[in-house]
């Protein structure tokens, strides 16, 4: 979204999009910015000019029709600025997609009866050109049900689907998404990391920009376990502040892959890697291989460290030990990783290889299991680690995946420990 006319900051953004091996940007054109019912011809060849930029990267476009829109009773008008707008590009193959309104609201009679007219009409005016709707991330599951039924024989080639909610809950998420709108393809649409919807909270902006990561790491695991195509990101840059049209929420103006000055965030090269088909294993940076906070939380009081000198596998480790003279107290490091197949009565597997330095106190591996609702609903510890000083050993736990699971976290713990324990090469699998 551009707040002003700059072809050149347009070019810009789009030679960023086109740097994460995208192959398409979506485009939206509201009515009460290009004039209604006749669009206003400098609107339509800024419009123009926006979709040669678009090809000029390789990228094609879809457009958003009717954003904002609530006139639903001008049909016929609406029908008018449709040809009078889109006329111009039947053939044109710059035009991935046509979305006739972004976040359509079922539950109202007069918008379903608008999309059944303007649907089908959208077809004559670029045949061949797929359609699609979207209704809002709120109990959007149940809201794509009701509006497929609604619509009767007048149906979009497929269906945008909108998700912000937890990533630990994506892939129950989408699979009902597309049981729900079955036989007709399903794509995720929008999905973004909500600042501050983290489990646990985080507020450091290393860390809030590290869990962006964990969250499309996650909807990419999804995404491709489903068979879906990767999703599409919200937004490319973070919002300037008065830079946009309408007032949103604080946490909306961070939902950026990149700064707003142009500097890619950390969750770039997950982005990259999902569009490219190569999303990195493990997931959950098991092996602790990428520096910096990296997809694991630390709690607790004692000295946590990434090390780079002592490793079972690979070329780094991470390690807890006690704070100064002090015994380590409740400390862990967790993560919730990308298991999306969470199946209640199965076996859960977690592993991971250990190395002890005068170790003391309690230090284990622990799988925890949550309800959608990210309450805690069982626990399984694994045998406490050896005491004293000792090479690298692996240890296993074994859990059965309770009734209302959703998700998993996995921790590695040290409670009064007064020496230093190592954890490497973190495995999880479900039978």
């Amino acid at each position: 979204m551009w707040s002003r006319w700059d072809p050149a900051q347009i070019d810009r953004d789009f030679g960023l999009i086109a740097s994460l091996d995208a192959n398409a940007v979506r485009v939206i054109v509201q009515p009460s910015a290009f004039g209604f019912p006749d669009p206003n011809p400098a609107a339509q060849t800024k419009l123009d000019t926006v979709i040669a930029l678009a090809a000029a990267h390789g990228l094609s476009v879809q457009l958003t029709l009717f954003d904002w829109w609530t006139d639903y009773k001008r049909i016929p008008k609406s029908k008018r600025w449709v040809r009078e707008l889109l006329q111009r590009y039947a053939g044109d193959s710059r035009i991935a997609a046509v979305e006739l309104r972004n976040e359509l609201d079922p539950s109202n009679a007069t918008a379903v009866t608008w999309a059944v007219a303007m649907l089908p009409y959208l077809r004559t005016i670029l045949p061949g050109v797929p359609l699609t709707l979207s209704v809002d991330a709120n109990d959007s599951v149940r809201k794509l049900t009701l509006l497929k039924s609604e619509l009767g024989t007048s149906q979009p080639d497929f269906w945008s689907y909108h998700y912000y909610d937890k990533p630990e809950l994506a892939y129950q998420a989408f699979a009902a998404a597309q049981a729900a709108v079955a036989p007709t393809p399903l794509f995720v649409g929008e999905t973004g990391y909500h600042p501050g919807d983290s489990d646990p909270p985080v507020e450091k902006r290393a860390d809030l920009e590290d869990e962006q990561v964990r969250y499309f790491r996650t909807i990419s695991a999804a995404t491709s376990l489903l068979a879906l195509p990767p999703a599409a990101p919200w937004i490319l840059l973070d919002f300037a502040r008065g830079g946009t049209p309408r007032r949103m929420n604080s946490a909306e103006y961070t939902f950026g892959l990149f700064h707003i000055d142009g500097t890619p965030k950390p969750v770039v090269a997950s982005i990259r890697a999902a569009f490219d088909s190569n999303q990195p294993d493990p997931f959950f940076n098991g092996g602790f291989e990428l520096a910096g906070p990296a997809l694991w939380r630390r709690r607790g009081a004692a000295t946590f460290a990434r090390d780079t000198t002592v490793f079972h596998e690979g070329i780094a480790s991470e390690s807890i030990g006690a704070l100064g003279a002090s015994k380590t107290f409740r400390a862990s490091l967790s993560t919730i990783p990308p298991v999306p197949w969470v199946v209640p009565g199965a076996t859960m597997t977690l592993s991971a290889w250990v190395r002890g330095d005068r170790v003391t106190g309690t230090n284990e591996i622990v799988i925890r299991y949550y309800d959608q609702s990210r309450n805690q609903i069982a626990e399984g510890d694994s045998e406490p680690i050896a005491q004293g000083t000792t090479d690298w050993a692996q240890v296993t736990l074994q859990t059965v995946v309770p009734p209302a699971a959703s998700y998993v976290r996995i921790m590695l713990t040290s409670d009064g420990n007064a020496g230093r324990v190592w954890f490497d090469d973190v495995e999880i699998a479900q039978s």
